[in-house]
């Protein structure tokens, strides 16, 4: 009962934006990755390596879905997971330095084993914002594991962060300490109306 209500505690302090699991996922859609390497993630040898995930594809491929299923099968393994929309965090960490509970909210994003952070770069990052990722990428490099969620292709992130030599800090502490899912195929959400019409 204790270890239950553990689980239970891990996953709702995650906040998790889709209520998903490794059983949910459909692997019968050609996506560019197996059953196998997904079980792979959901276990704790990358998180033990201190590596990064990078998830990668188009609008609708599911990307936030496999992060989230990946973020509770984490949790149930009985660590700590943190679900956060980029541009929500970005907001966050703005007012978080004006009202001074920066240090606070600084604290508990490093707590967390795993940060999700989803729909990054979808928003360029101007220098205050890139400085403000720096500071948590980098205090958070080798410590601990973030999954990247994106649409936008590694190659082309770096154009994404308006100050190059922020952007060749973030992408140094990133890049070279990740593994990466690239998903390809159709938008999920469009094969599902197909199935169901």
């Amino acid at each position: 009962m204790r270890h239950n209500k553990k689980i239970n505690r891990f996953i709702s302090s995650a906040k998790l934006k889709l209520s998903a699991s490794i059983e949910d996922i459909d692997f019968s859609t050609k996506r560019s990755f197996t059953k196998a390497t997904i079980l792979e993630y959901s276990q704790n040898k990358w998180l033990e390596n201190r590596q990064n995930l990078i998830i990668t594809g188009p609008t609708g491929v599911g990307k936030t879905f496999i992060a989230c299923a990946l973020g509770n099968a984490i949790c149930r393994n009985g660590i700590s997971v943190k679900y956060e929309r980029t541009s929500n965090l970005m907001s966050d960490l703005m007012s978080a330095r004006l009202d001074g509970s920066y240090a606070k909210l600084h604290k508990a994003i490093l707590k967390s084993r795993l940060l999700i952070l989803d729909e990054w770069l979808r928003d360029r990052l101007n220098p205050i914002q890139a400085r403000e990722f720096l500071d948590i990428i980098d205090d958070r490099y080798r410590i601990s594991s973030t999954i990247f969620v994106s649409q936008i292709p590694v190659d082309k992130w770096h154009s994404c962060i308006e100050d190059p030599t922020i952007a060749d800090a973030i992408l140094d502490r990133v890049v070279h300490n990740s593994t990466r899912l690239d998903l390809k195929g159709d938008s999920m959400r469009k094969i599902l109306l197909a199935n169901s019409s």
